[in-house]
């Protein structure tokens, strides 16, 4: 469970690291880490060239962009190997020639700026999902239920039909028992459920509510890791 001190959320509008802690409870959903493959991909593609457009096609038919990004991550090279087979990547503009490690450290700081725009997006998406919210979109605690409640499948959990019941945005079922299954709750409805609701909070469920209404989030990502 993310967490942050009563006086730490009071500077958050006045400290903008603090968003580099929502960005990462968000990374950790299925959302954010479809944002983090993309923006691996979005860098690639922009250094080297896209799909189609240069002399890096036969590379991107056996291995996907982000898979490259992470191998230049790994070995701060543009040829490498991957199970034994050799592979080099081109840029896609002649200024990079003979300037490799200028060339990675671009990469790298190319998808860090893109990965930050396209979660802070999603998230400022959720606020406006989350309607008369008036909550900040870094404002999010992230809550890993299998961490308060025991139980085989979402779909037959109390507590998740609860979850599900208040959710004001929801992402959820893939097929799986251990899928995708992520909902963002309004924090100021469940402190009237807390209190004074007509149905009563799960108590498994109670003390990441209560965190949250002590640390001031704006609202809680409840979901299961994957």
């Amino acid at each position: 469970m993310t967490q942050l001190t009563a006086e730490s959320v009071k500077a958050h509008n006045a400290d903008p690291a603090l968003g580099v802690l929502a960005r990462a409870s968000f990374a950790k959903t299925e959302v954010g880490k479809d944002i983090v493959k993309a923006s691996k991909e979005a860098a690639v593609f922009f250094f080297f060239g896209d799909r189609g457009t240069g002399s890096n096609d036969g590379l991107y038919e056996q291995v996907s962009a982000d898979v490259i990004f992470d191998v230049i991550a790994l070995t701060s090279k543009l040829d490498f190997e991957i199970d034994g087979c050799g592979y080099e990547i081109f840029p896609s503009s002649s200024l990079f020639d003979g300037a490799e490690d200028y060339l990675i450290a671009m990469l790298f700081d190319f998808q860090q700026r893109v990965q930050v725009v396209m979660t802070d997006a999603a998230l400022k998406a959720a606020d406006i999902a989350i309607a008369g919210s008036g909550c900040s979109g870094q404002n999010v605690l992230d809550v890993l239920v299998p961490d308060y409640v025991d139980y085989h499948s979402a779909e037959d959990s109390t507590e998740w039909a609860w979850i599900e019941e208040r959710a004001s945005y929801a992402h959820k079922a893939n097929g799986r028992e251990d899928g995708v299954w992520e909902f963002f709750l309004n924090v100021a409805h469940l402190e009237h459920d807390l209190e004074t609701g007509p149905v009563e909070v799960p108590s498994s469920l109670s003390e990441p509510i209560r965190a949250a209404l002590a640390g001031g989030y704006g609202y809680i990502l409840f979901h299961q890791g994957t």
